[in-house]
C-alpha cells in the first residue's frame, strides 16, 4: 500500500511530493527568474539590418537580433525552450520550462519597439570615409573591363567584409581612381588583378591621424596593367 504524503503548502494528499511540495504547487515555483521590462531593435535605415545595443554587429534577420535576448533567457536555470510571436508592440514569449520531470509553459508579454538608425557601416559609406586608394592604369581598350573586374570583386568581398565596398571612382590620367573602405579587400583584389591581368604592384602608405595611441595610415595600391596578361 503507497503511503500517502502530504503537501505542507496546500495540504493536499498525494502519492509523491516534488521538493517537498505536490506536483501543482512546486509547477507553481517554475519561474523564469530574469526578463528585460523592454525589447529594443535599431534597423539602419539604409541596409536594413537589426542591432541590438551598442553592439556593432548586424543582423539580416529580425529573428537573429532577437536571438541576443533569448540567449540569455535560455541560460537560466530550467529554461529548455523559447518561442515567441510579435503582437501589436508586444513580444508574446512562451518559455518551456522543465524540472523533476515535470514540464511548464511560462508565458510572459514584452513591450517591444524597432527604432530607425544608420549603423556604423553605412555611416561610414555616407560620409565617403576609406582606408585605401587603387590607382589603376592601364590601356583604354582594357581599363574598362579591369575596372569592372575590381568592382565586382569588391561587391563580393563586401559579404564577409561589410567595409569593402567602393566609396567613389575618379577619373586620372590613363586610368581610374576607387577609393575603398577596406585595406585587406584592396589588397586581395590587387593581387588577383597581378594574376589575371598581369599587373605590376606598387603599395605605398601615408599617415592620415593618430587616434587611441596609434598611427592611422591609408594604403595607395598603384596598379599598372600593360597588356591583356
Amino acid at each position: 500500500m503507497v503511503k500517502k504524503k502530504f503537501c505542507p503548502k496546500c495540504g493536499r494528499e498525494v502519492e509523491r511530493l516534488y521538493n517537498g511540495l505536490c506536483k501543482d504547487c512546486f509547477l507553481q515555483t517554475l519561474d523564469v527568474k530574469e526578463l528585460p521590462s523592454k525589447i529594443k531593435v535599431g534597423q539602419c535605415r539604409y541596409c536594413g539590418k537589426y542591432f541590438v545595443g551598442k553592439s556593432k554587429e548586424g543582423f539580416v534577420r529580425l529573428g537573429d537580433a532577437l536571438e541576443k535576448y533569448f540567449k540569455e533567457i535560455r541560460k537560466q536555470p530550467n529554461v529548455k525552450g523559447v518561442s515567441y510571436k510579435i503582437k501589436n508592440n508586444m513580444i508574446e514569449l512562451n518559455i518551456i520550462m522543465s524540472a523533476l520531470g515535470l514540464r511548464k509553459v511560462v508565458k510572459k508579454s514584452i513591450p517591444f519597439s524597432i527604432k530607425k538608425m544608420t549603423c556604423p557601416v553605412c555611416t561610414l559609406k555616407k560620409t565617403g570615409y576609406y582606408t585605401a586608394i587603387m590607382q589603376i592604369i592601364a590601356p583604354r581598350y582594357l581599363l574598362e573591363k579591369v575596372v569592372g573586374y575590381t568592382t565586382r570583386r569588391l561587391k563580393s568581398l563586401e559579404r564577409k567584409d561589410e567595409l569593402a565596398y567602393v566609396a567613389s571612382i575618379e577619373d586620372a590620367p590613363h586610368g581610374k581612381v576607387l577609393k575603398v573602405g577596406s585595406k585587406q579587400a584592396a589588397m586581395k583584389v590587387a593581387r588577383e588583378l597581378k594574376e589575371k591581368f598581369g599587373a605590376k604592384l606598387k603599395y605605398s602608405t601615408t599617415l592620415v591621424t593618430y587616434k587611441k595611441g596609434k598611427n592611422l595610415y591609408r594604403l595607395t595600391i598603384s596598379i599598372r596593367v600593360r597588356s591583356d596578361g
